[in-house]
């Protein structure tokens, strides 16, 4: 970003403050009940979904990522274990190297 653009500035901070979902689409209803408008209607004509708070809560904490998970996994040939890996991810082609701190001792150290 060049300097003195502060309206790209102003842009990509109200970008990463929103919320998850907009407040404006939750709603209770008398039941109890968390009702989720939908921004755009599904197949069907569905705008609206219906749900306890207990339901809603599931959902919301199934989109939180696991502690020390990486966000972006890789499938297909660039997968870790694919069989056809080694003849499209330049590196090592079947070398394999020895970790220089290994223990041959059997013991194992702890860090400090």
């Amino acid at each position: 970003m060049r300097r003195g653009s502060t309206q790209k500035l102003e842009r990509l901070c109200r970008y990463i403050t929103r919320p998850a979902i907009a407040n404006e689409r939750l709603e209770h209803d008398g039941e109890g009940r968390v009702v989720l408008r939908l921004k755009s209607a599904w197949r069907g004509a569905t705008t609206h979904i219906k749900m306890s708070a207990q339901e809603f809560m599931q959902h919301l904490a199934a989109l939180v990522p696991r502690p020390r998970l990486h966000l972006i996994r890789f499938h297909g040939v660039l997968a870790p274990n694919a069989a056809r890996r080694a003849a499209i991810v330049p590196g090592l082609h079947g070398r394999i190297l020895a970790c220089p701190r290994t223990n041959t001792t059997g013991t194992t150290r702890r860090r400090a």
